[in-house]
């Protein structure tokens, strides 16, 4: 299928040929930063969009964007959980798959598949990239020199997951639980510390690929996906499931930039606006 953009450029939904192993899910609103994600080619992942805003343009415009679209109302793991629920085979043919903030800006379609070649490459349950902007926890702060870092524990803002672990998580999936609560029974689910102790590791923080996080929206302010007022639940079912332990506050060695892949290297700076 092909579109035509506003300076009538032909634009084609799919330009590689056979199916796409990569998946990137978002929750978008009204006030996104969704479609310069995919406005350079050569992306390697597709594109499902769940629309919980209330303009009529703006759903427009995701639709068109979108390899698959939906409306519903949630945060974007319960929202994913529901659309699965519907499509029993919805993350089938894929490998790999991003559950992102709406809001990630400086993202292009570069980055996001390093990200993904980086999660392959390294045998990893899940990554987050390092960002600029609203930081909630230091460890997403890039280190410089740093390819990687192997954090157990991050913000779960921008989180690439392996497909097979991400559809486990969502089969046990407590739709009462978002924000910190979400990261920490994930990060629970996934096995915590264990995840990299061992010579093999399989959690880490991407320095290499910096994204921003802006602290406000267009609008100048972040959109409200629901109201919640279960913190208090939240908090109870972490924190009293037998076997939990908080995460530790770990500071964990960089991983040397030249110990990035130069392919991966190369497809992370591709398209990229110097700027960013």
């Amino acid at each position: 299928m092909a579109t035509i953009d506003r300076k009538g450029v032909l634009l084609l939904k799919h330009q590689d040929v056979g199916p796409r192993k990569f998946l990137v899910f978002t929750n978008a609103g009204d006030h996104s930063s969704v479609a310069p994600w995919v406005e350079c080619g050569g992306r390697k992942f597709d594109l499902y969009i769940n629309f919980y805003g209330n303009n009529e343009g703006e759903k427009s415009k995701l639709r068109d964007i979108a390899d698959k679209f939906r409306v519903g109302k949630g945060h974007k793991y319960n929202c994913l959980a529901y659309w699965l629920s519907e499509e029993p085979d919805l993350l089938d043919q894929y490998d790999a798959v991003a559950v992102l903030d709406d809001d990630m800006q400086h993202a292009s379609s570069g980055k996001i598949n390093a990200l993904f070649q980086i999660l392959m490459h390294e045998d990893l349950h899940w990554l987050s990239p390092s960002w600029t902007g609203k930081v909630y926890k230091n460890v997403n702060a890039a280190q410089p020199g740093s390819y990687l870092r192997y954090q157990t524990f991050f913000d779960m803002t921008f989180p690439f997951w392996n497909k097979d672990k991400l559809a486990g998580y969502l089969q046990q999936h407590d739709d009462r639980l978002r924000g910190f609560y979400e990261d920490l029974w994930s990060w629970f689910y996934l096995g915590g510390e264990k995840m990299n102790e061992g010579e093999k590791k399989r959690s880490a923080v991407v320095d290499a690929v910096i994204v921003h996080n802006p602290p406000h929206r267009s609008n100048g302010k972040k959109e409200e996906v629901y109201t919640d007022s279960i913190s208090r639940d939240n908090a109870k079912k972490v924190r009293e499931t037998p076997g939990f332990t908080q995460p530790k506050d770990i500071v964990t060695p960089i991983v040397p930039l030249n110990k990035m892949p130069p392919h991966i290297a190369a497809e992370a700076a591709r398209c990229t606006d110097p700027s960013s």
